[in-house]
């Protein structure tokens, strides 16, 4: 019988350990009042205010640090377990190893046991170290080491905004968004505001390397989450989402 699978009237009960204790860690969420709906807004130091984050069960059978690359690899609860927990609070379970072709990476918020339930993040912004081997490197991916580690590459499931100079074990900021970076298309640019205005776009400049570096190109950014009145000055550092800025010169283009 699968797990989680209901039983009939006059079935024999019979319960596996580890269904049992993913039930008890469950419910302990639910009771420290764990289970809220994917937050927008999940205040973690080093991470982003706006960020998706879900909660997941460790099934690596290894502990999680905080930072760790993870892989979702299947849910907690299908619709058929828990109706009300599925369609309001989805929650998943994640392993520092891919599964199958086409699992969602995500970020540990905070350290998890095995066996466990704690915060991962699909979509937002995170300081994490990882091993540089290139300083033009501008992604990271899986280090292949199967415990949480990532590595800097050319192209890579988590976009680095930024990172110490050099190699080798750097602090980094990555941003991931949903099934990735790079694998959804999405690309963050480190921008600064030349001119323009909310209501007629901004002339930016563009540092694919960092902002300690030399521009790298330039742009035109619309700003979609200001009101029309609302105008950023020259000099302003923004994030430029790929679906907003229009790349007019230099190497990015």
């Amino acid at each position: 019988m699968e797990a989680f699978s209901k039983r009939k009237p006059g079935d024999r009960f019979e319960i596996k350990a580890d269904e049992f204790n993913a039930m008890l860690e469950a419910g302990k969420a639910f009771k420290q009042g764990r289970f809220n709906a994917p937050s927008q807004n999940t205040n973690i130091p080093g991470g982003s205010g706006n960020k998706i984050t879900v909660l997941a069960e460790n099934i690596s059978g290894s502990d999680i640090d905080r930072g760790d690359a993870l892989y979702i690899t299947d849910i907690i609860f299908t619709h058929e377990d828990n109706a009300q927990q599925f369609e309001y609070f989805p929650s998943f379970k994640v392993s520092l190893t891919k599964a199958a072709e086409g699992n969602t990476p995500a970020l540990a918020l905070e350290p998890i046991a095995s066996g466990k339930i704690g915060s991962v993040m699909l979509t937002g912004y995170l300081a994490v170290q990882i091993t540089v081997s290139s300083a033009s490197h501008n992604y990271a991916t899986f280090s292949g080491s199967s415990d949480g580690t990532l590595i800097s590459a050319d192209t890579g499931e988590f976009k680095i905004l930024w990172k110490e100079t050099g190699t080798g074990s750097l602090w980094t900021v990555l941003f991931i968004g949903a099934g990735g970076a790079a694998s959804s298309g999405i690309d963050i640019y480190l921008c600064k505001i030349t001119g323009g205005s909310t209501a007629a776009g901004y002339t930016v400049d563009i540092y694919g390397n960092g902002y300690d570096a030399e521009k790298t190109g330039t742009g035109t950014l619309q700003v979609l989450d200001l009101a029309q009145s609302d105008d950023l000055t020259t000099g302003t550092r923004v994030l430029g989402h790929s679906a907003s800025l229009t790349i007019t010169g230099g190497s990015e283009a």
